[in-house]
């Protein structure tokens, strides 16, 4: 079995985020508001990227819930912490 990794550049996580914060964030939102949370859910975005789906599921979770978000991709990890 083979396996692959795909390790984005940081001008394309850059924009990666910049249009996940502009351009799809309606549709971020638009697809948090449809997993019908109740808030008190804990959830995990695993390969989430940039986070910005993240960040939409996590505002809807004010009653106790928790998210989390993991990529693995050291470029996505130093991109978005610096």
């Amino acid at each position: 079995m083979t396996f692959s990794t795909y390790e984005p550049q940081k001008l394309e996580i850059y924009l990666t985020l910049g249009l996940g914060i502009t351009v799809l964030s309606p549709y971020y939102r638009g697809f948090a508001r449809s997993l019908g949370l109740h808030g008190d859910e804990r959830v995990l975005d695993f390969g989430s990227g940039s986070g910005i789906c993240s960040r939409h599921i996590a505002a809807r979770l004010r009653r106790g819930g928790a998210a989390n978000d993991r990529d693995g991709s050291p470029p996505h990890d130093d991109a978005i912490c610096s």
